[in-house]
């Protein structure tokens, strides 16, 4: 059962409790049906494969979607492993594979916090902004009269 995979190794960056997304491209180069699984050998609960599993037809191709959700700051390097099983029962069932090294780098940066606050704080402004609106739109007096009244210029 053949098998390729592109690209061949990965180095990745993310923040702390971020996401990173990537792709790997899977192929059946055999003249055979083939069932292809992709696993992380470490860190399995930080990656999402869609599809984890999947079937390639003779001299095809699909793309795997990778998301990464690390938990951690550190430096990682670990692999991830694809394995080939041919569907024909009539083929010898030895199952072929990869291992494709990757490195991860997860930071934690300030950045991540600062759109935090930036977010809570437009929130907030926009709250402001709708009750200043009813306020004002409930008075049978513009604001503009009574500063104008409190000046003495009315």
């Amino acid at each position: 059962m053949g098998l390729g995979v592109s690209p061949t190794s990965l180095t990745i960056a993310t923040n702390h409790q971020g996401l990173a997304k990537t792709e790997l491209v899977i192929s059946n180069p055999s003249a055979e049906v083939g069932l292809f699984t992709i696993a992380a050998d470490e860190y399995a609960d930080w990656f999402v494969f869609q599809p984890a599993e999947l079937r390639l037809d003779p001299k095809s191709q699909q793309r795997v979607n990778l998301i990464i959700k690390p938990n951690k700051v550190g430096r990682y390097a670990s692999n991830l492993s694809i394995l080939a099983y041919p569907l024909d029962n009539r083929s010898f069932n030895a199952a072929s594979g990869i291992k494709v090294p990757f490195n991860l780098t997860v930071v934690n940066l300030p950045t991540s916090q600062w759109q935090y606050y930036l977010g809570w704080g437009l929130l907030l402004l926009a709250l402001a902004g709708a009750v200043g609106l009813i306020y004002y739109y409930q008075k049978k007096t513009a604001w503009w009269q009574k500063l104008l009244k409190r000046l003495g210029l009315i």
